[in-house]
């Protein structure tokens, strides 16, 4: 098995969670907007990890990676993303719904890991985006609305650089990706 690891990260959560796993893996990580040749790049590999922060339950590039890259040609996808929402069950199985099922060829993988927020590092359109949500969570507590914990932690961190990057919660990944290196021998 000869894994390659492919990230996109707009505030860099999902770079640092990257480059640990490639440092454990002793495999480089890519960023996906440099790889220029994915008929090259990904030659000889059957095994794809894959890592983008969450944007509106949508896992960042993927679309972009699956336009590039023919996902069913691989052995196995692990997905891993980022988002600032505590792990749960409805979060995780949201996501997967939303960007995962329908995917046909590769075994498929999927892991949540808690990023942070950073509204500083945010391009134009998703600072925008941001402040209309934002803008909805402040309306709906004018309201007397009660929000759920995503929009009290959203407000709680709006303006401030919080980092809830744990790379030990990379742990259940490595113990897959070891397992299937095990099975591949």
């Amino acid at each position: 098995m000869n894994p390659m690891l492919i990230y996109s990260s707009k505030t860099g959560f999902t770079e640092k969670y990257a480059h640990s796993l490639a440092e454990q893996l002793s495999i480089q990580a890519h960023k996906l907007e440099d790889i220029k040749d994915f008929e090259k790049f990904t030659q000889g590999k059957d095994t794809l990890i894959y890592g983008g922060g969450l944007y509106a339950s949508g896992i960042d590039g993927f679309k972009s990676l699956q336009n590039r890259l023919p996902l069913e040609a691989l052995r196995h996808l692990l997905v891993f993303t980022t988002g600032l929402s505590l792990p749960s069950d409805a979060v995780k199985q949201d996501v997967y719904g939303k960007n995962l099922v329908g995917l046909e060829g590769p075994s498929i993988s999927f892991y949540y890991l808690r990023g942070g927020f950073h509204y500083q590092r945010l391009g134009k359109l998703d600072k925008f985006l941001m402040r209309l949500l934002k803008m909805r969570i402040d309306h709906k507590k004018k309201r007397g609305t009660p929000l759920n914990e995503d929009e009290k932690g959203m407000l709680a961190v709006f303006y401030r650089e919080v980092d809830f990057t744990n790379m030990n919660d990379l742990q259940p990944l490595l113990q897959d990706i070891y397992a299937l290196k095990r099975s591949h021998k």
